[in-house]
């Protein structure tokens, strides 16, 4: 069902923010010194309102800076946040991390990780290790609420005829395949083209991993082992094109990535991080009570959050960017961190991989592409298995 229409939509931010606060109350309670990842952005910023509204002491808050990387900088934003609520507020500068830093992560995830953003968590964990003992993020928010951009075209698509979406779709599919990986748009247009939910967009889509894999592997996940499979088969067919997607990711993307990225990265530095956002009640409330309206439109996304961001947060704060935890991998590849991916991948396994295919993905990233997190991805992937001895 979508939602429990019979709550009155000023009852739902009520009950979210009760939630919310409850939630935060309890995990803030530890014998050792607690602290607040806070990036600025709503998820992090509300965790941040609703600890010091129940905390008897004040409130430590720590964030990571990117200076010089204009986008990437989230700094001012926390600061105003911090400054907001007299919270015990502290920065990290983060200087480009060493290159000698991703065979130590990639022995600490067991697994091959594809998310660039472990290097930044790592960092952070590391710095607020020095301080407290626990921390509490922000993870969960987009995946219950409706945060990601592709949410808004979930709900664009539902109003399509399933006729000329059938027609368009496969339109698509055909055009996007003629353009480079990389190639800004590309992704979106075979994020539309594919009949799996939209949920966060795979690194190699269908063309790409037949580019890149050798034939025998091409042959071997194509069909019922492929991701769009995997993924059609987790939503109900009957759900809103938005349940499907938020669905799908709470079940893949949160628990495969986010968490399991948060998790070991923290580990390393021996810091606990919670998630309040991820309470089972929070978790309930937003698959079972929250209709799809107050998640995304097409023009608005995580709109019961914003509220609650416009009731608690300091009225000047821009609540309408929307910037990920993530590196700016594009200018640092221009130096060390490129010399080093193109080293690592040039001995990438060619019973794999096929080599050109690598090499077309780097020079299209010198060109301007946007292939940073393939190449991180892959590089990650090269590493785990040199170091773990994985062979076919």
């Amino acid at each position: 069902a979508d939602g429990d229409v019979s709550a009155s939509d000023e009852e739902l931010l009520d009950e979210l923010e009760y939630l919310l606060a409850d939630s935060v109350r309890r995990q803030l309670v530890a014998d050792v010194p607690v602290g607040i990842l806070l990036s600025g952005g709503i998820d992090s910023s509300l965790v941040t309102a609703m600890a010091a509204r129940t905390s008897s002491a004040p409130v430590r808050t720590f964030t990571i800076s990117f200076p010089g990387h204009g986008s990437y900088n989230e700094a001012p934003y926390a600061r105003k946040v911090a400054s907001y609520f007299d919270t015990e507020h502290t920065e990290l500068v983060a200087e480009p991390a060493t290159v000698d830093l991703l065979p130590q992560l990639a022995q600490q995830y067991d697994e091959p990780i594809a998310d660039s953003s472990m290097v930044p968590t790592y960092l952070v964990s590391r710095l607020i290790r020095q301080h407290a003992t626990v921390a509490l993020g922000g993870d969960g928010g987009d995946e219950l609420f409706g945060g990601y951009t592709h949410y808004g075209w979930a709900v664009s698509t539902a109003s399509w005829p399933l006729r000329a979406m059938g027609a368009a779709r496969s339109a698509l599919g055909v055009a996007a395949e003629t353009l480079p990986v990389g190639l800004k748009g590309r992704n979106y247009l075979m994020m539309l083209a594919s009949d799996a939910p939209h949920s966060v967009a795979g690194y190699f889509d269908r063309t790409a991993r037949r580019r890149l894999l050798s034939s025998h592997d091409a042959n071997r996940v194509s069909g019922a082992l492929s991701p769009e499979a995997y993924k059609r088969q987790l939503s109900e067919p009957f759900d809103s094109p938005l349940r499907k997607a938020t669905g799908v990711d709470f079940q893949t993307y949160l628990v495969d990535d986010i968490l399991v990225k948060v998790d070991r990265a923290s580990m390393l530095t021996s810091l606990e991080v919670r998630a309040p956002w991820l309470d089972y009640r929070l978790i309930e409330f937003a698959f079972r009570r929250v209709p799809d309206r107050l998640k995304a439109t097409p023009s608005e996304r995580k709109v019961l959050p914003r509220r609650l961001a416009r009731r608690c947060l300091p009225p000047d704060l821009d609540l309408n960017r929307k910037q990920g935890f993530s590196l700016p991998l594009a200018s640092w590849f221009q130096g060390k961190w490129g010399d080093y991916v193109e080293e690592v991948l040039r001995e990438a396994d060619s019973d794999l991989f096929n080599s050109s295919a690598i090499r077309s993905l780097i020079a299209g990233q010198r060109r301007g592409y946007s292939n940073t997190a393939r190449l991180f991805a892959l590089t990650i992937f090269e590493l785990w298995r040199r170091h773990y001895r994985i062979s076919q």
